[in-house]
């Protein structure tokens, strides 16, 4: 019996048959408050993906680099053949991360290897299930109305101090910031985000056109 040679874009096409939706079994929480989103970290994907790759002949190498406050992922494919196909150089940057120094270089190399992984073999993410947490919020939030509020006791009146007066572009740049780190996981992931967003939160991000250029910049990734 004749063995065929297949390609390492033939093998791949094979094995891109075979691939599961990723299933998004881990939460990332917004501004401490409860809000985030859902994604797949690298291991659960590796752990879907490889076998399948393995079992048509292709195995997966990502390459790190550095530069300046960035760090860099390739990801690329190889056959059994010796044959090669590479995704390029994806980069996140270090910048603006509340860790430093080689927890953010870590932080960074572990998300870039997850969107360079996901986004060159074409997965797909499940949809988002928050296990009736905002359900449950909601029902909290309501029954909290419901419950008299004790009156306090008259106090003597003091002079109000005066606050410091802080522009909105300054109150919500940790908003707008979070909410570009999230649309690198796509349109869904940003969508799931911006829901869970207060009221004030959302008409500030639709008032300055923010939120139509982070679904378009979600819509591209």
């Amino acid at each position: 019996m004749t063995t065929v040679n297949k390609n390492i874009c033939m093998r791949l096409i094979e094995a891109q048959k075979e691939f599961p939706r990723i299933v998004q079994d881990q939460e990332a929480k917004a501004f401490g408050s409860g809000r985030g989103y859902s994604y797949a970290n690298i291991s659960s994907c590796l752990d879907t993906i490889l076998p399948i790759l393995n079992k048509h002949g292709l195995a997966v190498v990502q390459k790190t680099t550095t530069e300046e406050d960035r760090v860099g992922i390739e990801t690329v494919l190889v056959s059994e053949e010796g044959e090669t196909l590479s995704s390029g150089v994806f980069f996140v940057t270090t910048a603006g991360l509340q860790q430093k120094g080689v927890q953010a270089f870590g932080s960074a190399v572990t998300y870039a290897r997850r969107y360079s992984f996901v986004s060159f073999l074409g997965l797909s993410y499940g949809e988002e299930d928050d296990d009736g947490r905002q359900a449950s919020e909601d029902a909290y939030s309501k029954g909290k109305t419901r419950t008299p509020a004790k009156k306090a006791a008259p106090q003597p009146k003091q002079p109000a101090p005066q606050p410091a007066q802080v522009s909105e572009d300054e109150k919500y740049f940790n908003l707008v910031e979070e909410a570009k780190r999230v649309c690198l996981d796509g349109l869904e992931a940003y969508k799931a985000f911006y829901s869970k967003l207060h009221a004030d939160e959302k008409q500030y991000l639709v008032k300055t056109k923010i939120h139509e250029q982070l679904k378009q910049e979600a819509t591209n990734a």
